[in-house]
């Protein structure tokens, strides 16, 4: 069982694990806390926080900071624990990620706590962790990057490319000599994920997909649910 971390008998907020009873508050942070400057990506989690979570790993667990008066959610981020590649061979795969700070409490030292909470959480299951940063974000580089107050250790391991398609048109027919696109079936589960595993097994940090599909088929079902 986790425990709830006062900072002081006096002080303003404690962090704990958010439940089933936070989704609506981590989804309004998550509304009112968009990333970047000159391009503003706001990654919202409706219409479930924590079904969301449920497809990126086999754990995954959010701690929050509240304000001790209200209970209000002010800051949030996620830990995820998952099977991944690393140079090529299959392993526990860590991931900090999903932070959101609500832009009143930017300042202090809430991110420093909040990590620290996560890190007692973890135990032996993951000795290491990576973090994506847009490349954009230099107030993020310049704060939760530094090791200072607490915070971890952050090395650079390079960029990651995040391609994008533009879906307000219609997209160009696939013209591929012996190459067909259509829909998936539910038959073409197993060939999805040796694909999948074969191609991410050469690609740091990739996700290992279990052999029975039914976990990846019920993940991609559920975000085509309505």
């Amino acid at each position: 069982m986790s425990q709830a971390i006062d900072f002081h008998p006096r002080a303003a907020f404690h962090v704990d694990l958010a439940g089933p009873a936070d989704d609506a508050a981590l989804r309004d942070l998550f509304r009112r806390t968009p990333m970047g400057k000159g391009i503003r990506i706001a990654f919202e989690r409706e219409p479930s926080y924590f079904d969301a979570g449920t497809i990126q790993g086999e754990i995954h667990q959010t701690a929050v900071v509240r304000e001790r008066r209200s209970g209000r959610i002010v800051a949030c981020g996620t830990r995820i624990i998952r099977e991944g590649y690393l140079n090529g061979k299959a392993g526990a795969v860590g991931y900090l990620g999903d932070l959101r700070v609500d832009p009143t409490w930017r300042r202090g030292t809430l991110v420093a706590r909040l990590y620290r909470f996560l890190a007692e959480q973890h135990g032996e299951v993951c000795g290491w962790h990576y973090t994506v940063i847009f490349e954009g974000n230099i107030e993020a580089r310049k704060t939760i990057a530094t090791g200072r107050a607490g915070l971890p250790m952050y090395r650079d391991c390079g960029r990651i490319l995040c391609p994008s398609l533009y879906l307000r048109k219609p997209l160009p027919e696939v013209m591929l000599p012996g190459v067909t696109v259509r829909k998936a079936t539910e038959s073409d589960w197993p060939e999805i994920v040796a694909c999948l595993n074969r191609n991410l097994k050469n690609r740091l940090f990739g996700v290992v997909h279990a052999a029975d599909p039914g976990d990846l088929r019920d993940a991609f079902l559920g975000l085509q649910r309505p």
